[in-house]
């Protein structure tokens, strides 16, 4: 299957629980040609506060904050035809957005557009980790977009992997678990989300190797190469470079790493 001329802009953020801000666009980047692009995918990890009662019952108006700023912020930096909202799915924090240019449902360019939600806290049972699944079609190809929050912690690469495992076996699509589509009857899967992997290395040292740029040195040191090699799991995907200096642990609201006793 192949799809011609189709742009599709994923995105995601650990929002660690905080309100939507007046502007966050940051996180469609806009410096790209926003009008070249057809479909957006944005994912969010800790929507809401991680906690007992959240988890067993969530709040949900964050869900329409966000919606709300995101179809603005993304339609204010398109100058043509505008986006709609398509998908918005949530497990306790996370949370999957799909946005399709507006012509592509007047067109039926996209179609059979279904979302899962997959537990993986305390064996299956919580939602407190685990991931929010969306597929569609889109003209004669099959899409789909696993927007995941894994088990944390350090040393947790085990956990994480069985994470994985548990996401990808119970994805199903359609009437049962038996006959539904999997994860791979797709043509093209995206994982994204708070994957939690970390780099094995004291932050003394990756703080020293960050301080050179030196991308290619810490990132033999990551879990996730690691486990792709160790483990079996992400067989098959592609990262993109990364070219930019580690996303964890930061003191909230400052471009410092975690400085506290816990780093």
């Amino acid at each position: 299957s192949t799809v011609s001329n189709c742009r599709i802009f994923i995105s995601t953020w650990n929002v660690n629980a905080t309100l939507p801000q007046s502007n966050f666009s940051d996180l469609i980047d806009p410096s790209l040609d926003h009008d070249s692009i057809d479909v957006y995918v944005i994912g969010f990890q800790e929507l809401v506060p991680l906690t007992t009662q959240q988890v067993l019952k969530t709040d949900q108006s964050r869900l329409k904050l966000w919606e709300t700023q995101l179809t603005k912020i993304i339609n204010t930096a398109r100058k043509k035809t505008p986006v709609v909202l398509i998908r918005s799915d949530q497990l306790v924090g996370v949370l999957l957005c799909v946005f399709v240019r507006s012509d592509y449902l007047n067109q039926h360019i996209i179609r059979d557009v279904r979302s899962m939600t997959i537990k993986v806290g305390v064996k299956g049972l919580v939602g407190n980790k685990g991931a929010v699944v969306t597929r569609f079609d889109l003209l004669n190809s099959s899409f789909c977009f696993v927007c995941a929050h894994l088990s944390a912690g350090q040393n947790r690469i085990q956990e994480r992997a069985n994470d994985y495992n548990t996401i990808k076996n119970r994805i199903r699509f359609g009437a049962s678990m038996k006959y539904g589509l999997r994860l791979n009857d797709h043509d093209y899967i995206f994982w994204f989300g708070d994957l939690n992997f970390r780099l094995n290395l004291s932050i003394i040292e990756a703080q020293d190797r960050i301080s050179k740029q030196d991308w290619s040195y810490l990132l033999s040191f990551d879990q996730l190469q690691m486990l792709q090699k160790q483990y079996g799991s992400f067989i098959g995907y592609k990262e993109a470079p990364i070219t930019f200096a580690p996303t964890y642990k930061y003191n909230v609201g400052t471009d410092t790493y975690d400085t506290s006793e816990k780093r």
